[in-house]
């Protein structure tokens, strides 16, 4: 978590919607692993809430309540 603050910080700059070869952002792959503390790290640096995942054209908050991840979602 530490690294990802230093990275959306004001220091880093990493794109918070970057996708990754899947064209899947961070959000939606924190999602999916049910990793909360990531997934509130990356929407208060600004992940988009609307992106998709190109596989299934759900959203990171789809994908963490299909998986029961009730802390992500």
């Amino acid at each position: 978590l530490a690294c990802l603050q230093l990275l959306l910080g004001p220091l880093g700059n990493a794109g918070v919607d970057a996708g990754d070869a899947n064209g899947e952002t961070a959000l939606i792959v924190a999602s999916r692993a049910g990793h909360a503390a990531i997934v509130g790290a990356l929407i208060s640096a600004g992940a988009s809430l609307e992106a998709t995942a190109p596989s299934s054209g759900q959203t990171a908050l789809a994908i963490a309540v299909a998986a029961a991840f009730r802390d992500s979602a």
